[in-house]
Parts: C-alpha cells; structure tokens; sequence
C-alpha cells in the first residue's frame, strides 16, 4: 500500500501527458476527416461537372448557343448549388454561362480550365482566383468572396484591410460530339469565401459522439493564405470569425514551410488544441490552410475529476489485486506449465502429445481442451494434405502428357500452313506469269498498231483496249503486293530522297487526270520537309497515288489538296504526316470502319457506280505500318474527306535555305489571284516563305482595284501570278485590262494555270503575259519561273534527251541484240519495237537456240525470257556467263515473273537487270539506253 502516493504521481505527471496526446490523436484524425470531406466535394463537383457535359440537351444548345442555354446553364447551377457553370469552346472563350457572361468571352485566365484545354481530358482542384477576374465572371461573385481583415492577436502586422480574392473548386470536362471529337468544354466552380456548408458539416462529425456529450464543441476552418474566409469559431461578439488571422508562429511553420502542426496555440481569443495542414492548389502549391481544433477550458474540470477518479480506483485495484493473486496463483501456474510442456514436444515435432484431462473449469483448463481438439485438426489435415499432392502429381503427368500431344498437334498444323502458304506464293506466281504473258501481246500490239492507225475512232477504241489492260494489270499488281506483304517478303528500302520528287512524281501521274476533270490539284509541302530524307520513296509515292487516285475518282468538282507536314521529330528521326482531302461526296459514318480491310469498298452495291478492288487501301494501310506510322480517314456525306497515314522517316540534312538567286527579290510585293482557295493560300505561303510580301485576290475585279490602289500609294505590285480559268474577268482578259491602264509601274505578268498543255509560248506572250507557270506548283517551279520572269536566269527548255525513242536511234541505231522468248505473239512484239529504234534483231526460241546464236555471232544485249523450253533463261544466263568473252555482255530479264525474289533470281544467275511484262516500251527503251554499250 506504500506505492500508491508513488502512483498517484505517476499518474498526474503522465496521465496530462497522455490526456494531452490523445486530444491531439483526436485532432489529427478530425484533421483527415476535414481535408478527405474538401476532397469528396471536389470529385462531385467533378462528377456533376462530367454529366452536365454528357447531357444531350446541354450539348443541343451549345449547338445552337443563344440566351436559352444560359438560362438552362442558370437552372442547372441552382440544382447543382454551383457558384459557377459555363461552357466554353476549345480556346476557351464562353458559348454559355449560368452568370449571363457575354458569348465571346475568355475564361483562360483560370489554371484549371487551361490544364483541361491543354490535355483535352477532365481537370479539377483549388485555385485562388484574383478578384479581378471574379468581377469578369461574375460581379456578385466577387461581392461574396469579400472578407474583412480583423486584427488578431499573434497574428503578423499586415497593411491590407480586406482580402478579395477567391477561394474556389473548379472542375472542367470535356464535351464530345456525336464522333467522339471534342467540340467544347463545360467548366463547373463553387466558391469556399463565406461558405458555411463545409465547415458546418465536418464541424458535426468532428463534435458528434463523446466529445458533444462532454459539452465540448470542435472548430473547423478554411484559410486562404492566414485568412480565415470561413470557419465556425466565434469571436467575443458569438460571431463568426471570418477575416482573423492566424498567428505568426503557425503561420511560418504551416504555410510558409509547407508542415503539419499539432500542438497548443492560441486561435483568436482561446487557447485550443489544434491541428493545421497546408491547404493545396491543383498545381501542387500551398495557398493556405485546413484547421481542426477543441477548445482547452472546457477539459479543465474533466482532467482533476478523472485524475481523483483513477486514483481512488488504483488504491482499490491494488488492495484487490493482492487478495485475488493469492487465491489464483495455484489455479494458474499448473495449467501453464502442462501447456508449456506439450507446445515444446509439438515444436519439436511430436504431432502426438496432448495436455489431457484437468480438473476444474476455468479458462485455462477449456484453452487445454481446445489445444488438443487444435492438434487433432492439424493431425487430419496433414494426412488430407499428403493424399492430395500424390492426386496432384498424377493430375500433372497427364495434363503433360495431354500437351505433349498437343504440341504435336500444333507442329503438325504450322507445318501444314506453311505448305498451304508456299503453294498460294506458287500458285499467285504461276498465275501472275500466265496472265502477264499474253498481257505483254495485247500492250505490245496496242502500243504497235497505235503508231500504224490514224483513223480518230481507231484510235479511240484501241486507247480503250489498252486503258482496260492497264487496268487489268493494277489490279494485279494490287493482289502481289497483299501477297508480298501477307508472306513476309516486301522489303522496304532505305535510301536517301527528296521529298519534293516525291510530290513532283505524284503530281505529274496524277495531275492530268484531275484536270481533265475540271478539279484543282493543290500541293502543300511543308518548309522543313525539304531537307534529305532516308527511307522507301516508291512506296511513299505508291500510297499518295492511290490516295490522290481515289479523291480524283470520287470528286466531280472543287479542289484536291496534297498536304505534308513534320507531325513528331526526334532529332535523327521524324514523323511526316501525309494528308489528301478532297470535297467528294465523301463517306458514310458506318463505313468509314471497313475502309482499310481488304476487299472493301466504300460503294459495294451490285450497280456501284466508281468501281476498285479495294485493295489499294489495304495496301496503304500496311505500307504505312510498316513504316512505323498508321492511317486514317476523316469524311462526312456530300462534304468531302481527307485521307492521311504518317511515316518515320530518317532526316540526313537542314531543309534548304533560301534559293539565293530568289533572294535579291527580298520585300517585293507580288499579287496572286486565283478563285480556288486553296491554291491561293498555298501560292501566298510559298511566296512569303521566300522574303517576299505577298497579297491575294479571289476574281479578276478585285485584283485590277487592288493593282491601281497599290500603284497611287507608291508601292506597287512588281508581279501579279493570274489563274487563267476564273469565273468573271479570267486570267487573260484580267491581263489585257491590267496592260490597258495608266500604271506609273507597270508589273510583270505571270499566268498560273493547269491548262498549260492547251497554250502555246508564243499565246502566252501574245496575250500579254511575260511567263508561264503551270499547276499544281511547287516551291522549286515557283522559284525557277519568277527568277525567269524578272530575267535573273534563263528559262530551261526541255532537255534534248526526253525523247528517248530517238536517242536510241541515234546512239545505238543498227547494233545487233538477241531476243530469246519462247511465246510467238511475244516474240513479234518485241520484234517490233526493238525494230522500231533502229535495232538489229535475232531471236531463240529457248535457251539452248540463244547459246547456238552467241557461239555464231556476236552481240551487243541479249534480252533474254526467263520460262522457255528445253533450257530456261537462268540457266542460258548462267552459260553465257561461262563462256569467254562473254563475262560483260549485257542480259536484260524480260520476264513475267515479277516477285522480288525472281528479280533476284535473275540477278544472280547473272542477268544485269529486269524489264517485267508486261513491257512499258519506255521503260524497256530506258533500260536498253542504260546497257547498250557506247558506239
């Protein structure tokens, strides 16, 4: 009994430390109910922010915007108990707001909406909001968030009396359109200045239980910087304290260090146990903070009553305590000690040792009982456990067995697939050899009877046969290329080009075919793409064909524009972004899914009125895949589409400076007219690109207005760029008129047109014009004919080598060549073309008929047919090359086999190159220009 007064002290002297610990344990915890209540408000004002931006009457009146959906924005605020709800477009001007702001407005100055705007995704969070910018959103939104400095003791000295700005929880979602695109953004805030909802409610769930029951009542406070903009503690008057301050010391330690304090401090006119944390913007950065607090006065009493309490319970226990060990240290140790004895023989493994029977029924004799029943368990269980792994292993030798099996299985099928896959390479092949043999007849002879004919009908018809067969062959050449690419075998080359060639190619194939439509060809390439690129310029060519092919098919009138830009760089690596868009007749929503799969078609009824196989996009589509890029399209019924795929390509140089020779026409001013807007627009960057200042004009009236008003201000137009083909004044009656005025400078004239087939130099010049520039233009033809019209470098003519029909007569006119081809038809025609330029010719009719001739006569080329009797063409190719002297004769392949690996093939039995059938003559005349050795 002499350790009581002991304890007594111990008691008072640890007990108010404990007592104190557990009222700060229960404002740390009412701290994290206070910050997890601002969190749960702010994922609903997000949630209710997101369906007001799903709902379809919402989106229907940002359609159609106008005062009715203010008004619905205004209901839907009042329900929502938002103190702010407006839709604004994707750069952030308002189309609606609840507080009547005027459309038009901007409501970027607000961080959260900018952070949505820039990601095109949900944003949310704190954010104080100047008060300037609450009067542009609202004015009574700034009257509210008004709080009044009240001087505070402990607080800092502080020279503002009032706090203006706001306090808010913004939330901004996307709205999406009907195709998923994000047509605005509904943005959604409630302002926490003179907010007593918060506070209010976390202030019951902090006091609700024990503490309320004591009398005691917690205080909840947000503050905006030390600020308290709303709390629930009163001041001296039972008002609430709004605009006092916090003190100077929990102001340093919280909001200026960023740490969470909990410990005594005086809170406006008491002294409390509080608990702060900073409070957190959406970008992370403290703008003020949370409180928790319970006031000290009212535990006062409590704490002396408790402590007289525990003391006279000790004194009582301790008496108790020695009386009740007495009588239980008998019952206690016994059982403890049998207890121990049979947990040390289990733990050494002994499943068999039990506790057994006791006598008496306190809790340690039932804890014995149950010990035993607890090993019978464990006992059976091991036994279960033993019986089931032994089923398990049984179970696992046959599942291996099963697979085993089902390996073979598969090995089986793969082995079966790839045969099935040799035998369709083997059959497209063959097939592809059989239908390009007689193809080569029917081209060959059109090509023939197309010098021979001079009949118009004639030859319209024979144009038909041989438009058909082309057709024919595209189509082929479509169904190798899916099979290449389904077998793994298309190769895609690396090597250096230009990206304008690749424009220029596609343009000039294309170019004619557009025009004899009546539709514009626009280029538009992109400034950096013209540095030297690294990757497959036939394949990137191939794709933009068939994309330009089917606007042009599609489209009865308007314009096509060709467009590329860098979409991603990566320093050594960039990403070119490649677009056609047409204003065809477009393509229907349901559709648009199909395009890129084989064999579809964007029409596929019976009476289809355009036609395809609709492999070209499959073909585009895996081209580009393989070239690390994708593609897409992105149409509308009756309004057009555009068509685009990207590519990585490799960048080995800078884009090219300016041409220096167009520099010295630095700050001229040039005038473009042109009724398409496109081509205007991209002749007027092109221009603007080079140091030159250009304006434009959309019909001939316009630019004689804008060519005289320039002359009388002194700064007259040295070039106007005229489209021949214009409603109202075209191009030349505009040039007759311009010449026909009183101009103190007189410009230089330059028609811009893509009928240039269809005029003559001399018209040209006859009309009035000083030059000639033909669509659709490219920064290089651009250049080259203003540098020509002002006289800075000569105008090319066209080289004297582009008919190459006649350069073979006339450099290689009477030498002999050996044709070896097995097919007469074939044979006849190739007869006569090579007869055609002056060529000598001998033919074999197999391979063996082509070694008897070289060992009679000698020869300058032998073309030599791959499939023939008796002895084929790789093998006479092989022969050849094994004679003497006939190490360096050159070998053509004139073939229809036309995979990659038989232009292999050909060129390792030693043919030096390969003309597939059916033949181009050009191409077939290019390829004798090449080897035919110099006379």
């Amino acid at each position: 009994m002499a350790s009581v007064p002991v304890l007594l002290v111990i008691l008072l002297f640890i007990g108010n430390a404990f007592f104190d610990r557990l009222l700060l344990q229960k404002v740390e915890n009412d701290l994290a109910v206070a910050n997890s209540h601002l969190q749960h408000l702010q994922t609903e004002i997000s949630a209710a922010t997101l369906s007001v931006a799903k709902s379809r009457r919402i989106r229907d009146f940002t359609l159609q915007p106008g005062g009715v959906l203010s008004e619905v924005l205004a209901s839907r605020e009042e329900n929502l108990d938002f103190d702010l709800l407006a839709v604004v477009d994707v750069n952030g001007n308002v189309i609606g707001s609840s507080e009547g702001s005027a459309s038009g407005g901007s409501y970027l100055q607000l961080g959260v909406l900018r952070e949505a705007l820039r990601s095109g995704k949900e944003s949310s969070g704190l954010e104080v909001v100047p008060r300037e910018y609450l009067m542009q959103l609202h004015a009574s939104l700034a009257d509210k968030a008004l709080v009044k400095l009240v001087d505070t003791p402990l607080a800092a000295p502080k020279v503002a009396r009032e706090e203006g700005r706001g306090l808010m929880i913004l939330a901004v979602a996307p709205m999406v359109d009907a195709g998923g695109q994000v047509m605005a953004y509904v943005l959604g805030g409630m302002l926490l200045n003179h907010r007593s909802g918060y506070v209010d409610y976390v202030r019951e769930v902090v006091s609700a239980g024990g503490l309320r029951q004591m009398g005691v009542e917690g205080a909840v406070t947000l503050f905006l910087d030390d600020v308290r903009v709303e709390t629930t503690v009163r001041d001296d008057k039972g008002e609430r304290a709004i605009g006092t301050r916090v003190s100077q010391t929990v102001k340093e330690s919280v909001l200026d260090r960023g740490e969470t304090w909990l410990q005594r401090a005086f809170v406006v006119n008491h002294w409390a146990m509080t608990a702060y944390r900073p409070l957190l913007d959406y970008r992370g950065e403290r703008v003020g903070m949370t409180y928790v607090g319970i006031p000290e006065e009212p535990f006062t009493a409590f704490r002396s009553q408790a402590f007289g309490l525990a003391a006279l319970l000790i004194a009582l226990s301790a008496v108790f305590s020695a009386w009740i060990s007495v009588r239980l240290a008998g019952s206690i140790l016994r059982p403890m000690k049998r207890l121990e004895t049979v947990m040390r023989a289990v733990g050494k493994g002994d499943m068999s040792a039990r506790v057994g029977a006791m006598s008496g029924d306190n809790e340690l004799v039932r804890l014995g009982r149950l010990f035993d029943r607890l090993l019978g368990t464990i006992d059976r269980q091991t036994r279960d456990l033993r019986r089931w792994g032994t089923e398990l292993d049984q179970k696992v030798e046959r599942r291996t067995e099963e697979l085993a099996k089902a390996n073979e299985a598969l090995v089986v099928a793969r082995d079966e697939a790839d045969r099935a896959n040799q035998a369709k390479s083997a059959f497209l092949a063959n097939m592809s050899h059989e239908i390009r043999t007689p193809m080569n007849a029917i081209l060959g002879l059109a090509h023939l009877l197309g010098k021979e004919l001079h009949a118009a009908h004639q030859r319209e018809r024979l144009s038909k046969i041989s438009d058909a067969a082309l057709h024919l062959l595209a189509v082929i050449n479509d169904i190798l290329d899916v099979s290449k690419i389904d077998a793994g075998k298309l190769q895609l080359e690396n090597a250096p080009f230009r990206m304008e060639q690749v424009f220029d190619s596609v343009c000039s194939m294309a170019a004619e075919r557009s025009y004899a439509k009546g539709v514009e060809l626009v280029r538009d390439m992109a400034p950096e793409l013209s540095a030297t690129f690294e990757g497959d310029a036939l394949r990137l060519g191939q794709i933009l064909l068939n994309y330009v092919g089917n606007a042009i098919k599609f489209t009865e009138s308007g314009v096509i524009v060709l467009r590329a830009y860098v979409a991603q760089d990566s320093g050594e690596r960039k990403m070119v972004r490649f677009e056609v868009r047409d204003t065809g007749i477009g393509i229907a929503p349901e559709v648009i899914p199909r395009l890129f799969s084989a064999f579809e078609q964007a029409d596929s009824s019976t009476t289809r009125k355009y036609g395809g196989t609709g492999l070209g996009l499959t073909i585009s589509r895996r081209l580009a895949e393989m070239m690390g890029g994708e593609v897409g399209v992105e149409s509308e019924p009756g309004k057009g589409s555009t068509f685009w795929f990207t590519a990585w390509l490799g960048c080995s140089g800078e884009a090219e400076a300016l041409r220096p020779g167009l520099a010295s026409l630095n700050n001229w001013r040039v005038l473009v007219v042109d009724d398409c807007q496109e081509a205007r627009q991209v002749l007027v960057d092109m221009l603007a690109q080079q140091g030159i200042r250009p304006d434009d004009a959309d019909c001939g009236e316009t630019a004689l207005g804008m060519v005289e008003r320039a002359d009388e201000l002194g700064d007259p137009y040295r070039i106007v760029l005229l489209d021949w083909r214009m409603p109202g004044l075209d191009g030349m009656q505009t040039a007759a008129l311009l010449s026909s005025m009183p101009l103190r400078h007189r410009p230089y004239y330059m028609l811009v047109t893509a009928y240039d087939s269809e005029l003559s130099s001399d018209l040209c010049r006859s009309t009035g014009f000083d030059n000639m520039l033909a669509k659709p233009v490219s920064p290089s033809t651009l250049s080259d004919a203003m540098l020509a019209l002002v006289g800075r470098q000569p105008v090319q003519a066209n080289p004297a080598g582009a008919d190459i029909d006649r350069q073979l007569v006339e450099q290689h006119g009477g030498q002999r060549v050996l044709l070896a081809e097995d097919n007469e038809i074939n044979r006849e025609v190739a007869t006569e073309l090579l007869t055609s330029v002056g060529l000598l010719v001998d033919t074999a009719e197999d391979g063996e008929q082509a070694l008897a001739q070289l060992r009679a006569n000698r020869y300058e080329l032998v073309l030599m047919d791959v499939q023939m009797p008796v002895m084929d063409g790789l093998e006479a190719a092989r022969r050849i090359r094994a004679m003497p002297g006939y190490e360096d004769l050159p070998i053509l392949a004139l073939t229809a086999n036309a995979f990659d690996d038989d232009v292999s093939e050909c060129v390792a039995a030693g043919m030096n190159a390969h003309v597939a059938k059916p033949v181009d003559p050009d191409v077939l005349f290019q390829a004798l220009l090449n080897w035919l050795p110099k006379r």
